[in-house]
C-alpha cells in the first residue's frame, strides 16, 4: 500500500519562498555586478598604467638623445670650432694684407657667433630639471679634454668656494678663457699649471714654460674679462710664462 502524498505547502509560505528566492538573486546580482564592474575599472587602470609606462619611456629615450647630443655639442663641435677661431685669431698677427687680415677678422666673428648659438642649443636640449655640474667638476673634465687643443693634460689647483660664489655667467666666461687659455700654450711646453681661485675676484692663472703670448692672440681672453669688468695679462714667471685672467665676484649677501 502507497504512501499518501506529501501535502502541498500553503499558498502563503510559497509565496514567501519565492519571493526570499528573488530577493537572493537580485542580491546576488547586484553583487555581480559590482564585482564586473571593479574588474572593468581594474582592466581601465592597468590600460592607463600601461600607456603612462610607454609615455616615460618614451620620454626616457628622447631625454637620453637630448643629453647624447648636447654632450657632443659641447664635449666636440664647441671646442673644435674654439680652437679653429683661436687659430685663425692667432695668425692675424702673421696677414701683412690688409684686406686678407680683414676677411680673417671677419670669419673669427662669425665663429663667436656660432660658438654661442652652440652654447645656446646645448642649454635648450639639456634637462632642466637636472642640476648643471659643479664648476669644479666642469674645469676638471676641461683639463681631461685638453689633450687635443693643449697636447697634454694640466694640472689643477683651486681655492675658495669656487662652487658656490660663482654665478653661472661668469662660470661660462672662465671656461671659455680656461680654453682660451690652452690654444696659448705652445706645443713645445711640457709643463701646464692651472691655478682657480674665488676671492673677491675670480681669478685664473695659467702657468707653462714657454714664451708669452702675442698681444693679439690675447684678444679673446681680454673680451671675455672686460665684459666681465676684469682684465688678463700675461707675463714672465719661474722661467716660463703665467697668463692671468681676473674677474670681480659680486659681494656674497649679508646674513
Amino acid at each position: 500500500m502507497s504512501e499518501p502524498a506529501a501535502p502541498f505547502p500553503p499558498a502563503e509560505q510559497v509565496a514567501a519562498e519565492l519571493a526570499a528566492a528573488r530577493l537572493r538573486i537580485a542580491e546576488l546580482t547586484e553583487e555581480l555586478d559590482a564585482t564586473n564592474r571593479g574588474i572593468i575599472a581594474l582592466h581601465t587602470d592597468l590600460e592607463s598604467a600601461r600607456a603612462a609606462e610607454a609615455r616615460a619611456v618614451a620620454d626616457q629615450e628622447v631625454a637620453s638623445e637630448r643629453d647624447r647630443i648636447a654632450a657632443e655639442l659641447r664635449d666636440q663641435v664647441v671646442q673644435r670650432v674654439f680652437a679653429a677661431g683661436m687659430s685663425l685669431q692667432g695668425a692675424l698677427g702673421l696677414i701683412q694684407n690688409k684686406t686678407a687680415a680683414g676677411r680673417v677678422r671677419a670669419v673669427v666673428t662669425e665663429l663667436d657667433a656660432v660658438i654661442a648659438q652652440l652654447r645656446a642649443a646645448v642649454f635648450a636640449t639639456e634637462d632642466q630639471a637636472r642640476p648643471a655640474p659643479r664648476l669644479r667638476v666642469q674645469l676638471n673634465d676641461l683639463a681631461a679634454r685638453a689633450d687635443p687643443v693643449a697636447g697634454r693634460t694640466p694640472s689643477l689647483g683651486f681655492r675658495g668656494p669656487i662652487d658656490e660664489s660663482v654665478p653661472e655667467d661668469v662660470a661660462a666666461a672662465l671656461l671659455d678663457a680656461v680654453q682660451a687659455a690652452f690654444v696659448l700654450v705652445p706645443v713645445t711646453a711640457t709643463r701646464i699649471d692651472v691655478h682657480v681661485e674665488a676671492d673677491a675676484e675670480l681669478t685664473l692663472l695659467v702657468d707653462y714654460d714657454g714664451p708669452e703670448p702675442a698681444a693679439a692672440d690675447l684678444a679673446a681672453l681680454n673680451s671675455s674679462a672686460r665684459s666681465h669688468g676684469g682684465a688678463v695679462a700675461a707675463e714672465a714667471s719661474g722661467g716660463g710664462t703665467r697668463v692671468s685672467w681676473r674677474v670681480p665676484l659680486p659681494e656674497p649677501p649679508r646674513s
